[in-house]
C-alpha cells in the first residue's frame, strides 16, 4: 500500500521482470539505446498491493519540473488550449 522509484543510470541496458497483485508498474526508460556492450541492470520487481514506477537519469529538480510546466502551459496558450485529441472537429 505504497510505492516505489527506481531512478537508473543514462548508459546502461536494463532488463526489466515483474509481477504485480493488487498494483501496478509503470515503467518508461526513454527513446535511448545504450550500445551492446554497456553494463546490465537485470531487475525483478515483485509488486503486492503497491507501485514501482522505474525511469533513466536523474529525478528533475523541483525548479526543473516548474520549468517544464511553464513551457507546457505556454505552448498551451500559444495554440489556443487545443491539444488535437482524437474525435475533435475543427470548426
Amino acid at each position: 500500500m505504497g510505492g516505489s522509484e527506481i531512478r537508473v543510470p543514462a548508459g546502461v541496458r536494463v532488463e526489466v521482470t515483474k509481477f504485480a497483485l493488487m498494483g501496478g508498474h509503470d515503467v518508461d526508460l526513454g527513446d535511448e539505446r545504450p550500445p551492446a556492450d554497456a553494463p546490465l541492470i537485470r531487475m525483478r520487481i515483485l509488486t503486492l498491493m503497491g507501485g514501482v514506477s522505474v525511469r533513466r537519469g536523474p529525478k528533475q529538480t523541483r525548479a526543473e519540473r516548474r520549468q517544464a510546466r511553464d513551457v507546457r502551459e505556454a505552448a498551451e496558450v500559444t495554440d489556443g488550449g487545443r491539444h488535437g485529441r482524437p474525435g475533435e472537429l475543427d470548426a
